[in-house]
């Protein structure tokens, strides 16, 4: 059975700036599912950073496991689960007879 792993920027990042991003490298091919990463994610870790003198390497190292597969962008339909997920589970408690929305 194939699981992903939603990833967020503070995750990517963390490991690229302890030179460990090549964990990833190492697990992706025993991992049965992949690493995923919204397109929000994908702007936080790259886009922006490589603008950033400071910043500009680790965002190459994320852009690279991007390019090679590492790391996937995921799909509108996985935004579209997940966002509807988000709102069972905000509408799965009730308060006086209503749903508790966030």
């Amino acid at each position: 059975m194939e699981e992903d792993i939603i990833c967020d920027a503070s995750s990517i990042i963390s490991l690229t700036n302890s030179c460990l991003i090549d964990v990833l490298y190492f697990l992706a091919p025993k991992f049965e599912g992949k690493f995923l990463i919204p397109k929000s994610v994908e702007n936080e870790c790259i886009t922006r950073p490589m603008k950033m003198k400071t910043h500009a390497m680790d965002a190459l190292r994320i852009r690279k496991s991007l390019q090679d597969g590492v790391i996937s962008l995921y799909s509108e339909n996985v935004q579209k689960l997940a966002e509807n997920i988000m709102k069972l589970s905000n509408n799965s408690f009730f308060i006086r007879g209503k749903p508790r929305n966030h």
